[in-house]
C-alpha cells in the first residue's frame, strides 16, 4: 500500500497553555506523549525525505529507530549522541556503521533521510519510531570502557525500566536489562535466547554499570527507557504471565498504549513490536521482529488487544500467551493532548481518485463515517476494527473489507475506482473531544472503561458480530432513554439499555441488553464530548419559525448532526464542504440509502453554532414548533 508523506505529518500542539489544559504533577506543566514519542509511516523514494513528527531531536536529543515494513532489511537505529551518520542494527552483533545517506539531520520537528535503502528504498512502505530525550520517558548516552568499571548514570528517569547496551567500535551483543527480569539475568535484542545470568551490566537505581572484564574495553552506547506509574505517566516496564487461552492475560497499564514491545523471558522466540499505526487492532495484529531482518508480518489473528487501560493478550502463541511462561514489555502511552483548533481533530474529504489514501487529512484517522450523495450505503469503521467495516443505516453485523485502511499519518481509505461525489468525515481520538471503545458483552450489567477524560454526552454503540440496531445516549434523553442511529424512531424509555446510570469521566454503564450487552459479543462504542470552540453536544426546543442555536463557536460549524427525539425523524447531516449556506444547505441522513437532499433551507449558517429554519413542507424538519431536538456539532 502506498502511502503519502509529502502531506502535514500529525500536527500536534505543544504550547504550554496545552499542556497546562492536561493538568499538573510535581512540575508546572505535564509532559504529553505526543512531544517525545512518534510513530510515523512513510513511503521510500530513493532520494531525499522530511520526516515531520514534531518531536525536537535537534534541541532535546534523541533515537530514531526504523524499519522496511515490506523487504528483509536490517533494522536502523540512529540516535543524536552518536550523529547522523553512525547507525547500528538492533538484529545484530555488527560494529556502528556509517553511512553520509542515512539519516542526515536531526530537526526540532523530526528528521531527514537520504537515499540510503535500507531507510528510503523507492516504493517500500517504512515505519519510524522516534524517541526524545526526556524525564521519565527516555535517555541515550555513550560510554567507554577501559580500566575499570564504567558507571552510566540516568537521573532524569526516576526509575529504571529497561536498558540496552551495545558496543560500537566492533562487534558485540545488544545486552537488554529488564526491571521484571530475574535478578543479575540479561536478554539480548538480538537473539531469540531466553533471559540468562549474565554479569555483563548491573543496574542499581538509576546507574548502569559497565563491567570491566566481562564485556571488553570500546566504545558503548546506552539506551534507557523509564518506568513511570504517576497518574500521567508516559512509559511502563513490566511482565506478565501466558495461560495459552483465547481468554488472556490483561496488562492494567492505567492508560490505553500505542506501542509495546514483548519478549519472552522463559521460552526462545523471537521478540514482538507492535503500534497502533501500522495495526494492533480487533482482527489482525501486525508484527515487526526486531531481533530478525524480517519483513512485518500479519497474523491474520488478534493476538493482543489494546483496552482503555491497557492490552490484554488473545491466543496461545509462544511469541506472546504462551501457558506458564513470563513475557517482559515496554509499553508507550497513546496520545494525551486536547486539540486547540477542530482541525487538528476533524476533517472533511472528498475522493482523491489519484493519490492514496484516497481522502486526506492532516492528522491520522481513528473512525470515519463515508457516504455518497447519491443513494447509498453510509459506510462506518475505526482504527481499532480496521479492515472491517459497519453500516450506520441498518443492523447489520460488521464485514472484512480489506480496502478500510488507517496506517496512514494523513487520511483514511485506500480504494479502487474513482467516484468524485464520495465524502468522508473523519474524527481522531483526542483528550475531551472523542474516543473509541471496543469490549465483548457480558450479558451482566456492568461499567466499560475509556479514555475520553471527560464524562461522555453522545455515546453510539454497535454489536461488531450480530444483527442489532445501533443504539445512542444522548445526555439530554438521560439514561432511562436511547436512541436508534439506524433508524428515524423517537427516543425509547427502559432502563436496560444504560442500567439508569449516566456515564463519568472514566467509565460508560451498560445494562443486559443484548444491543449493547450480548455475552461473548464484541462490540464498538463511540464516545462524543462537548470541547469550548470545537465541538458541542446539545439540545433545544423547535420554535416554528427561525432560532439560533450557541454552540459557543467563533466562525460557525463545519458540521452539525441533528434528530428529533419526540417523534419520528432522521438524522440529519450537514457540513460545511457540501454546503452549510444562506439558503439551501444540503442534507444527507444517516440512517437511510436517500439521495443528498438539496431542496430546502432547514440549516443557515452562524458565527457562533448554526441556524435552524422550520420548513412545512419537510417530513424531517429541524425546527418544528415545540418539537426536542439533540444535536452535535463541530466548529469550522
Amino acid at each position: 500500500m502506498a502511502r503519502q508523506d509529502t502531506r502535514v505529518g500529525c500536527e500536534i500542539m505543544s504550547n504550554l497553555a496545552k499542556h497546562l489544559m492536561q493538568g499538573a504533577t510535581t512540575s508546572s506543566t505535564t509532559a504529553i506523549v505526543e512531544d517525545n514519542f512518534s510513530t510515523y509511516l512513510y513511503e521510500g523514494n530513493s532520494s531525499t525525505q522530511t520526516i515531520t513528527n514534531n518531536i525536537d531531536l535537534a534541541t532535546d536529543g534523541g533515537m530514531v529507530w526504523i524499519k522496511d515494513r515490506d523487504t528483509a532489511y536490517n533494522h536502523i537505529l540512529s540516535d543524536t549522541e552518536r550523529g547522523v551518520t553512525n547507525k547500528l542494527y538492533s538484529n545484530t552483533t555488527d560494529t556502528e556503521s556509517t553511512y553520509s545517506g542515512a539519516i542526515t539531520g536531526f530537526n526540532t520537528d523530526g528528521f531527514t533521510i537520504g537515499d540510503y535503502t535500507l531507510i528510503n528504498g523507492s516504493g517500500d512502505d517504512f515505519v519510524s519510531w522516534t524517541f526524545k530525550k526526556a524525564s521519565n520517558f527516555f535517555d541515550v548516552q555513550t560510554a567507554t570502557l577501559g580500566t575499570g568499571n564504567t558507571v552510566v548514570s540516568f537521573p532524569d528517569l526516576t526509575i529504571l525500566g529497561m536498558v540496552a547496551v551495545k558496543r560500537t567500535d566492533s562487534t558485540g551483543s545488544w545486552y537488554v536489562w529488564h526491571r521484571s527480569a530475574t535478578s543479575g539475568d540479561l536478554l539480548y535484542l538480538e537473539q531469540t535466547a531466553a533471559e540468562t545470568l549474565d554479569g555483563s551490566i548491573t543496574v542499581s537505581g538509576t546507574d548502569v554499570t559497565l563491567v570491566d572484564g566481562t564485556l571488553a574495553d570500546g566504545d558503548y552506547v546506552v539506551y534507557a527507557w523509564s518506568h513511570d506509574t504517576s497518574e500521567d505517566g508516559m512509559i511502563q516496564c513490566g511482565s506478565y504471565t501466558g495461560n495459552g487461552l483465547a481468554d488472556g492475560p490483561e496488562v492494567n497499564l492505567g492508560w490505553e498504549p500505542q506501542w509495546v514491545l514483548i519478549k519472552s523471558a522463559t521460552s526462545i522466540i523471537e521478540w514482538q513490536l507492535v503500534d497502533s499505526m501500522r495495526g494492533i487492532n480487533t482482527s489482525d495484529t501486525i508484527i515487526l521482529e526486531p531481533d530478525t531482518t524480517s519483513a512485518e508480518k500479519n497474523t491474520g489473528n488478534s493476538r493482543i488487544q489494546l483496552t482503555p487501560t491497557g492490552f490484554k493478550l488473545l491466543l496461545n502463541t509462544n511469541e506472546m500467551n504462551s501457558p506458564s511462561d513470563t513475557y517482559i514489555y515496554i509499553a508507550i502511552r497513546r496520545p494525551m493532548a486536547t486539540p486547540s483548533i477542530s482541525s487538528e481533530v476533524f476533517a472533511i474529504a472528498t475522493r482523491d481518485g489519484t493519490t492514496l489514501p484516497s481522502h486526506t487529512t492532516t492528522f491520522p484517522v481513528d473512525f470515519l463515517i463515508q457516504s455518497y450523495t447519491t443513494s447509498s450505503n453510509v459506510d462506518v469503521s475505526a482504527r481499532l476494527i480496521q479492515g472491517n467495516l459497519l453500516k450506520a443505516n441498518n443492523t447489520n453485523a460488521e464485514s472484512a473489507d480489506s480496502q478500510y485502511q488507517f496506517d496512514y499519518m494523513d487520511g483514511a481509505i485506500e480504494r479502487t475506482g474513482i467516484n468524485t461525489a464520495d465524502y468522508a468525515w473523519m474524527w481522531k481520538r483526542a483528550t475531551g473531544f472523542f474516543d473509541v471503545v471496543c469490549y465483548t458483552g457480558t450479558g451482566v450489567a456492568h461499567a466499560e472503561d475509556h479514555q475520553l477524560g471527560v464524562v461522555p454526552e453522545m455515546i453510539w454503540i454497535k454489536c461488531r458480530n450480530d444483527i442489532f440496531n445501533w443504539v445512542v445516549y444522548h445526555k439530554d434523553t438521560g439514561n432511562n432513554y436511547f436512541n436508534i442511529l439506524n433508524l428515524p424512531n423517537a427516543k425509547i424509555s427502559t432502563a436496560n439499555i444504560w442500567n439508569s446510570t449516566s456515564p463519568t469521566d472514566s467509565q460508560f454503564t451498560i445494562g443486559t441488553t443484548d444491543e449493547v450487552n450480548k455475552l461473548s459479543s464484541d462490540f464498538i462504542a463511540f464516545l462524543f464530548a462537548t470541547l469550548a470552540g470545537i465541538s458541542k453536544v446539545g439540545s433545544y426546543t423547535g420554535n416554528g419559525t427561525t432560532q439560533t442555536i450557541n454552540c459557543g463557536f467563533s466562525a460557525g460549524s463545519k458540521f452539525v448532526l441533528i434528530k428529533r427525539t419526540d417523534s419520528t425523524s432522521n438524522w440529519n447531516m450537514f457540513d460545511s464542504t457540501r454546503g452549510i449556506i444562506a439558503g439551501n444547505s444540503p442534507r444527507l441522513e444517516l440512517n437511510t440509502t436517500d439521495v443528498e437532499d438539496t431542496g430546502d433551507d432547514g440549516l443557515d449558517p452562524d458565527n457562533s453554532g448554526f441556524s435552524v429554519n422550520y420548513i412545512a413542507t419537510n417530513d424531517d424538519d429541524v425546527n418544528v414548533s415545540g418539537a426536542t431536538y439533540i444535536y452535535y456539532a463541530i466548529s469550522a
